[in-house]
């Protein structure tokens, strides 16, 4: 999110922090806010950089407005979002948290808050600043000033030093419901793409990243391919296709998603048809196969092997376990 809002955001991103102020997981810690029983620093960890800034606006946001549910109209809740709030304050203030960001919370932190009852400051990424930056602020973590109130996040608890986490209270969410992701999707883009959501995990930010239509024509191409590819006749123009250096990566990502919904899919039904369609060619034996696979050929194109190579040994290889599970039946 951009330092200042503009102002033809705005309501986009209200109705973005609304969507997940409506949600379970914000649900379950709003009650932790209502109970009065704060904690002074608070770990956020969720695999999604985007919903984990978010998120920790939409806390402070409920914490400065003061009414049961934010109004996203008085000049608390207005202040935050156009982060121009003098007792919110938003870190790192570059591209990573610093230690000159940790002098600079040290210095805030010990000045009373003007407009409401905290000082409250979110760190992003923690997982990403740089020790020296994380040790510095140790100290603050600990003997915190009155009304003061951290909001750290991170995608990777194994980056944050123990002596953070131990200072802090770990906040762990879940993946959302497709439902929720969909919600969150319309409110910024203004519709809704479910073969984005189909491959988004449950992660709005991902499902974000994959809202255009050339990935969705890959998800597609990918489907197309793994359910007509029945002869090493027809696989020629599939490895051509799929062997394009631009985009190549991302297809076997791609490809590495489908694996992991039919595999999925093996214990249980798929609400996606196509997925669900694809199930008979694919059992679990064969599935880890083509993921140790995947995870290979992505090695070998980081290595600058010939993506036309690495295509045709791939594609060969799931043709042939397709044909293998289809005998064994």
């Amino acid at each position: 999110m951009e330092k200042v809002i503009k102002n033809n955001d705005k309501t986009k991103f209200i109705e973005t922090i609304k969507q997940i102020i409506k949600g379970e997981s914000f649900t379950n810690f709003e009650k932790v806010i209502k109970s009065d029983k704060l904690s002074h620093a608070y770990l956020i960890t969720f695999e999604d950089e985007f919903y984990n800034e978010q998120f920790c606006i939409a806390v402070a946001i409920t914490l400065a407005c003061g009414k049961s549910q934010p109004c996203f109209k008085c000049n608390n809740c207005l202040k935050i979002i156009s982060q121009f709030h003098p007792d919110v304050f938003t870190y790192p203030q570059n591209q990573t948290f610093l230690v000159d960001d940790s002098i600079s919370i040290i210095r805030n932190a010990s000045i009373k808050p003007m407009l409401i009852n905290y000082k409250i400051f979110i760190i992003n990424n923690v997982d990403k600043s740089t020790i020296q930056a994380q040790n510095k602020i140790l100290k603050t973590l600990e003997d915190t000033p009155k009304n003061v109130i951290f909001l750290l996040n991170t995608t990777d608890l194994n980056n944050v030093l123990q002596t953070i986490i131990s200072r802090t209270l770990s906040i762990s969410l879940k993946p959302l419901k497709s439902e929720s992701v969909a919600q969150i999707l319309k409110a910024i883009t203004g519709k809704v793409d479910y073969t984005a959501i189909n491959l988004g995990d449950g992660l709005p930010g991902k499902t974000l990243s994959l809202t255009n239509q050339k990935i969705a024509a890959e998800y597609d191409f990918i489907l197309s391919m793994l359910s007509e590819m029945k002869n090493t006749k027809l696989i020629i123009n599939y490895i051509n296709k799929f062997s394009e250096k631009s985009g190549f990566l991302n297809r076997l990502n791609i490809l590495q998603d489908v694996m992991d919904k039919l595999l999925h899919a093996n214990f249980s039904s798929s609400n996606d048809e196509k997925i669900q369609s694809l199930v008979k060619d694919f059992n679990v034996e064969t599935i880890y196969g083509i993921l140790n696979l995947i995870v290979e050929s992505k090695k070998q194109f980081e290595a600058n092997v010939n993506p036309n190579l690495i295509a045709d040994y791939l594609l060969f290889k799931i043709l042939e376990v397709k044909y293998l599970c289809n005998i064994k039946k």
